[in-house]
C-alpha cells in the first residue's frame, strides 16, 4: 500500500503578511510590493513542508479571506456580502450573493498555480483546492431567479473553466472540498444529483489525482454513497478526527472509491500535538483489513486558525504518522 500526505489547505498568515494584505487592498501599497511579500510568504509556507519531505505540497491559501471568496469576488454574477460563521466551528466567510450565471474573468486559479509551480521540484506534485459546487451554493443566496440546482450547475461551470486554465494540470492534484455534504439540510437540496453535478465540473479536466473532501464531520450516510460512485474522482477524503466512529462505519459499509482512502488525521483546529505512533496505530487498525492500493493522510481541516508555529508542527506530526504507517503497511 502507497501511503500520502499532504495538508488538506489554508496556512496561517504571518503578522507581515496581514499588514500587506490589508495596505494592498486599503491602496495604500502598490501590487508589486504586495507581491514581493506574498512571494516571501510562499517560500516561507513550503519551506515548512519540504523541511518534513513532503511530495504534495499546497501554497497555503493564506491570501484567501475563506474558501468561497477568491470566486466571489473574482467572477461575474456574484458578490460577497456580510460576514457569517458557519458549521460551528469558527469557519467564518462572506455570503457569496448570486445575481445571475457565474462567469470567471481573472482566473486567479491559473496564476497561483503557476506561482506554485515554480517553487516544486521534479518529483513533487502541487495541489489545487477548490470549494465544491454543493458546498458553494449551500452557502451562498440564490438571487437569480433559478433553483439551486441551476445555480450549482452554473457554478461547476465556472470552476471547471478555472481549472481548464491550469497549465501542465499533471502536475498537480485536485482537491474538491465538499464541507456541505456532511450536513443533511445542504446535502439534501442535491440528494441524487451529485453525479450530474461532478460530470459538468470534471469535464475534460486531467489532474495527476482529484480528491473530494469532506470534513468538520462525517459526510451524511446518502451523500457518501453517492461520492464513492462519481466518476473522474480518485479518492474521498474523510475527516477522522471529528467521528472515528461513523467514518469507520461508512467505509465498512459501503467500501472506499478506486481503492483509495483519504483520513484526516491530524486535529487542525487544535495546538496540541498528537503522539503519531498511537495515531498511526489507530488507522492501521482501521484500514490493514481493506483492499487500498494507496492511503492518503492530511489534516482534519485547514490550518489558518492556529498560530505558524502550531501549524508547521502539525505538518510535522502528519508527516511522523505518515512515516510510521509506511513501515507497517508496505
Amino acid at each position: 500500500m502507497n501511503v500520502e500526505f499532504s495538508l488538506l489547505g489554508g496556512f496561517p498568515r504571518s503578522r507581515r503578511f496581514r499588514h500587506a494584505i490589508r495596505d494592498f487592498e486599503e491602496g495604500a501599497i502598490d501590487e508589486a510590493t504586495y507581491m514581493s511579500v506574498y512571494l516571501q510568504e510562499l517560500g516561507r509556507v513550503i519551506g515548512v513542508q519540504n523541511s518534513f519531505d513532503y511530495k504534495i505540497l499546497i501554497d497555503g491559501q493564506f491570501d484567501w479571506h475563506d474558501i468561497l471568496r477568491p470566486f466571489s469576488s473574482s467572477w461575474r454574477g456574484v458578490y460577497p456580502s456580510s460576514l457569517l460563521r458557519y458549521f460551528d466551528n469558527n469557519f467564518f466567510y462572506r455570503i457569496p450573493v448570486f445575481h445571475g450565471k457565474p462567469e470567471p474573468y481573472s482566473f486567479f486559479l491559473a496564476r497561483k498555480a503557476k506561482m506554485l509551480a515554480g517553487m516544486l521540484d521534479k518529483q513533487e506534485l502541487g495541489k489545487i483546492v477548490v470549494p465544491g459546487p454543493v458546498t458553494f451554493t449551500g452557502l451562498s443566496k440564490n438571487m437569480t431567479g433559478h433553483d439551486d440546482f441551476w445555480l450549482a450547475s452554473k457554478i461547476a461551470e465556472a470552476l471547471n473553466i478555472e481549472l481548464r486554465k491550469v497549465n501542465s494540470s499533471e502536475r498537480f492534484i485536485l482537491q474538491i472540498d465538499e464541507p456541505g455534504l456532511s450536513e443533511n439540510e445542504v446535502y439534501g437540496r442535491f440528494r441524487g444529483e451529485l453525479k450530474e453535478l461532478y460530470s459538468i465540473l470534471l469535464r475534460d479536466l486531467s489532474f495527476s489525482k482529484i480528491i473530494v473532501s469532506v470534513y468538520f464531520r462525517a459526510p451524511v450516510e446518502k451523500a457518501y454513497q453517492e461520492l464513492i460512485s462519481l466518476d473522474g474522482v480518485d479518492v474521498i477524503s474523510l475527516d477522522w478526527v471529528d467521528d472515528k466512529k461513523t467514518v469507520r462505519k461508512l467505509i465498512n459499509e459501503y467500501g472506499v472509491k478506486g481503492g483509495g482512502l483519504g483520513l484526516g488525521v491530524v486535529d487542525a483546529r487544535s495546538i496540541y500535538g498528537e503522539d503519531p505512533e498511537i495515531v498511526a496505530g489507530e488507522v492501521r487498525k482501521v484500514v490493514e483489513s481493506l483492499d487500498l492500493k494507496f492511503l492518503m493522510l492530511t489534516t482534519s481541516t485547514w490550518l489558518e486558525l492556529i498560530p505558524f508555529r502550531y501549524a508547521a508542527k502539525k505538518a510535522g506530526i502528519l508527516a511522523s504518522i505518515a512515516l510510521y504507517l509506511h513501515r507497517d503497511l508496505a
